[in-house]
């Protein structure tokens, strides 16, 4: 029994020092602007679109800026699916403050070779559309990415709610 509570006890003791620790190091949080951001429709020649909304969240602190990115699939044209898609892809990427100067250059006998940014750091998860219908209603959506909490603003919600309705036919 003493050496339950004595494992008891340490785990008690770990299980502080972790939650201080964590309250010590905050995350970043940056709060979506009104703004609904880029979005839109690319139709191909046999009837489907891929349709793409688009938020933005950039800092004040000079740190690198995020787009969250919803992307799906269906048939039909523009913003009227005849069959709506089951699932959305939500894609998260960091842009680095200086993603238009890449850190790289390469010089061949003196000359410099123009250089370009390749890729960006990004995550996805793949949604269904009733799940994301569901949470386009919620007041409050923190997505966490990159040791960043991205915020979407009431106004990046209720656009999204809009897009994500005419995407299911609603």
């Amino acid at each position: 029994m003493q050496r339950l509570m004595a494992v008891v006890g340490v785990l008690i003791a770990l299980g502080a020092a972790t939650a201080m620790h964590g309250q010590s190091q905050q995350r970043r949080r940056i709060v979506g602007g009104p703004e609904f951001g880029e979005g839109g429709f690319q139709m191909d020649a046999r009837g489907r679109t891929t349709a793409t909304a688009t938020l933005r969240f950039t800092g004040n602190d000079g740190g690198p800026w995020y787009s969250v990115d919803f992307v799906t699939s269906f048939s039909g044209l523009g913003d009227r699916a005849t069959s709506p898609p089951t699932v959305v892809d939500m894609i998260v990427t960091e842009h680095p403050v200086n993603e238009n100067t890449p850190q790289m250059t390469l010089r061949v006998n003196g000359d410099p070779l123009a250089t370009r940014l390749y890729s960006r750091r990004s995550i996805a998860a793949t949604i269904p559309l009733d799940e994301l219908l569901r949470m386009t209603n919620a007041s409050t959506i923190v997505e966490q990415a990159f040791d960043t909490e991205l915020e979407f603003s009431a106004g990046q919600l209720g656009n999204l709610r809009t897009r994500v309705q005419s995407w299911a036919g609603h």
